[in-house]
């Protein structure tokens, strides 16, 4: 019983798992290149962060296109809805700190935009 537990908790209940494989195949083979771009948006986006009042973050621990920051004039989720009425989207990883992931549909001028968008929300 147990091992049925584990076998679906890692997946092995899934019936389509061919369809979430071949995503992940297709962006192996077609991507790869691309993710040195996602990495240094997100280090951009963490130094334009790093500059703003309210918000903490270290540059120097992001090390792929994945960053987390503490924010310290509101809640994460007031954040991120206020953020989410100007079409940008992050998610809240907790009450005090939001997950941004920099992806292939993430330019360096949206970094720049979402800056200066999170400077609004944060000084309001």
């Amino acid at each position: 019983m147990e091992a049925r537990r584990y076998r679906k908790q890692f997946g092995g209940g899934m019936r389509q798992a061919g369809i979430v494989a071949a995503g992940a195949l297709y962006a192996l083979e077609n991507n790869r290149k691309r993710l040195n771009e996602d990495h240094a948006n997100a280090k951009l986006f963490a130094r334009g962060l790093e500059e703003i009042k309210g918000i903490q973050i270290n540059p120097e621990d992001v090390e792929t296109n994945i960053l987390i920051f503490s924010l310290s004039k509101m809640s994460s989720h007031e954040f991120a809805e206020r953020l989410s009425e100007q079409d940008t989207h992050m998610l809240p990883w907790d009450n005090t700190s939001i997950r941004a992931v920099t992806n292939l549909m993430v330019t360096e001028d949206q970094i720049l935009k979402a800056l200066e968008q999170i400077r609004q929300v944060v000084s309001e």
